[in-house]
């Protein structure tokens, strides 16, 4: 008969070892030939066994010495979807991490790494469970599986997939101005062209102060001073961040002068008066020129001053 025991808990058999014998694997009643066999099925691969022949009589039976013999390697089983992991302020990289198989069924030699169904240049050492992928574009999706290899063959794992974390919007672009008067600017503005994330919020400062402040993609400042430059810049947020636009220049209209004082005058003879002015307190743009009138009628126009009449 053949006897048989495995050296390696959780062996492919569940053979009740005996002190000697083993468990009883195959009966050879037929003694004629001078030689016999017998195939063993549902041994587990890369395990050591031990076999033996017990030879019996009705006088008595005898051992022959045990025989150590180690399967062969086959690829690996079991290997579970990696475990992805986001990396704190950085939405361009994520961490991959994976556990071995849970059968190894011989020596590892390598693991490789997919994203997207696209295999990586490079292949990590068995001892190695974990990689920081570097390089990825915020807020976009990607899946990921590991395969492990030994001198037999390979498993790939499912795929998993995550979401990078959103980032700032890129290039954010300076408001326009549809219309601006001289007490007010309208202006406009588009979505980032590269959002990195889901926009929350816009922002719009004026002269370094908030202005608006929501998801709208235009706002209206009113009571402006006339001719007078404004500098805007637009902020765009996600959850990840805000980034401003370049700052860009506006200037309202010009709108007529006021506060302009009386002017004074000063008799300089009996037919003659000295009439000066001061300019308006708020010019409200450029001051062209002036224009004196005496009961109605223009005496003088002109910048400059005093007039003697």
């Amino acid at each position: 008969m053949l006897l048989g025991r495995g050296l390696e808990e959780g062996s492919g058999r569940s053979w009740d070892e005996e002190a000697m014998g083993g468990e009883v694997l195959h009966r050879q009643n037929s003694t004629q030939g001078s030689r016999f066999s017998h195939t063993v099925t549902g041994l587990q691969p890369w395990s050591q066994y031990q076999f033996s022949i017990r030879s019996e009589n009705p006088a008595g039976y005898a051992h022959s010495p045990w025989v150590t013999v180690t399967t062969r390697q086959a690829p690996p089983h079991g290997l579970a979807p990696p475990q992805l992991h986001h990396v704190k302020d950085r939405p361009s990289e994520l961490l991959v991490s994976w556990a071995p198989p849970l059968e190894t069924n011989g020596v590892l030699v390598s693991y490789r790494l997919h994203r997207d169904n696209m295999t990586f240049s490079f292949s990590l050492d068995p001892g190695v469970l974990s990689y920081t992928d570097h390089g990825l574009q915020a807020f976009s999706s990607y899946q990921y599986s590991v395969t492990a290899c030994n001198t037999a063959g390979c498993i790939t794992s499912p795929s998993v997939q995550i979401t990078t974390l959103q980032a700032p919007p890129a290039a954010v672009v300076p408001p326009t101005f549809p219309s601006i008067t001289a007490h007010s600017i309208n202006a406009s503005w588009s979505v980032p062209l590269v959002q990195n994330g889901e926009v929350t919020q816009y922002v719009l400062q004026v002269n370094g102060e908030e202005v608006y402040r929501g998801r709208g993609l235009h706002a209206e400042m009113t009571g402006l001073h006339p001719h007078t430059l404004y500098r805007l810049v637009l902020l765009a947020c996600t959850n990840g961040g805000c980034t401003p636009s370049p700052a860009i220049p506006a200037m309202t209209q010009e709108a007529p002068p006021t506060g302009l004082p009386p002017p004074s005058l000063k008799v300089t003879g009996p037919q003659s008066l000295e009439v000066t002015w001061e300019p308006p307190e708020r010019p409200n743009g450029v001051v062209k020129g002036y224009e004196l009138r005496r009961d109605g009628e223009v005496i003088y126009i002109g910048m400059e001053t005093p007039v003697a009449r």
